[in-house]
């Protein structure tokens, strides 16, 4: 994802009230991207579910 969607996606959360992080995976591929993350991205909608965030 391009890096200046994702500080987008991150201005619109945090207006919204969301304690959202971004986080830099490296440099990697686009789908590699998607992928690698998904323990985290998981983690962080549990605790959405769970009113920590």
């Amino acid at each position: 994802m391009a890096y200046d969607n994702s500080l987008s996606c991150l201005r619109d959360l945090r207006a919204r009230g969301v304690k959202a992080t971004l986080t830099d995976v490296g440099d990697i591929d686009h789908m590699t991207s998607a992928f690698l993350p998904l323990p985290w991205v998981l983690d962080w909608f549990g605790g959405v579910r769970g009113g920590d965030r």
